[in-house]
């Protein structure tokens, strides 16, 4: 009769089968998991999205709904590549068309400083559906398209590109197991820890395209910012000047010049001059 094995000897042997199974399923490369990911997510022609922007408080009213602002974003993208955002809070407005690899960003009415910002990059994985122009922007990013992982996220398993589970210290990606969709963004070099969440299937029976009903960005465990899907609409009619980067900065105003370091000391001088010139003619 066979010898039955203790308790604790059957515990070690479903780990080590456990971390078996989770090495072997983990041999997949990033090049695949982009590849199932970007199929997933569906392609098309272009789209269009309303979203709610919410900015919770800053200070005393730090985790609360009271004193958030709301914010109204408009995004429109044709593949691969052209993107347009119009972000309105209240009076204040801001553009972002980014087009053959230019950008152009006008902050109320006036152009702006077009380096990307890391919260730019939540627009990546929406707008470059395909797994090579996914792998230049992770790359991009810093992320180390070489190492692949299984993690968990909310209790669900989750591929993470770019690091070892349970590593957050480096920037990475997390695709559902189940979904392949993206589920995790950790943007290291800003602090930033991206969720998406209730992915949304906009696209007609046979052609899917789903954009995240939410999309939450966190920083040092708090919420800064979060976009809910309010309407969406694929392969709508988009007039091509909506992308025309030269135009926008052609309607648009350059900034106005950085004021000098000293301006306090040349008001003084102004001052002085002025005091002369009155003591001479006077």
């Amino acid at each position: 009769m066979a010898r039955r094995l203790p308790g604790a000897s059957l515990a070690l042997l479903a780990v080590l089968l456990l971390a078996a199974s989770g090495a072997r399923a983990a041999a997949l490369s990033s090049g695949e998991i982009l590849g199932f990911m970007a199929t997933a997510m569906g392609v098309a022609q272009g789209f269009s999205a309303t979203e709610l922007l919410t900015l919770p408080p800053e200070g005393e009213g730090a985790g609360t709904d009271a004193g958030a602002t709301a914010c109204t974003v408009r995004t429109y993208g044709v593949f691969p590549g052209s993107f347009r955002e119009e972000v309105r809070c209240g009076r204040s407005t801001r553009l972002t068309v980014l087009s053959g690899g230019r950008t152009v960003k006008v902050s109320d009415g006036a152009v702006e400083d077009a380096e990307e910002s890391p919260p730019d990059r939540v627009k990546d994985l929406l707008l470059f559906r395909s797994a090579e122009g996914l792998a230049a922007r992770l790359g991009q990013s810093g992320v180390d398209l070489g190492t692949t992982s299984l993690g968990r996220l909310a209790g669900r398993i989750a591929w993470v590109v770019g690091a070892r589970y349970p590593d957050e210290s480096a920037p990475q990606l997390w695709v559902d197991r189940e979904t392949w969709l993206p589920a995790r963004w950790i943007v290291t070099r800003a602090g930033l820890d991206v969720r998406y969440e209730n992915w949304t299937d906009l696209g007609a029976p046979g052609r899917p395209f789903l954009f995240p009903g939410r999309t939450a960005m966190f920083a040092g465990g708090r919420l800064i910012r979060e976009r809910v899907l309010v309407a969406a609409q694929v392969d709508p009619p988009l007039p091509p000047d909506l992308f025309d980067v030269e135009a926008v900065q052609a309607r648009c105003p350059a900034p106005d010049p950085p004021l000098p370091e000293d301006l306090d000391s040349t008001l003084e001088e102004v001052e002085r001059i002025l005091r002369d010139f009155r003591r001479l003619y006077r």
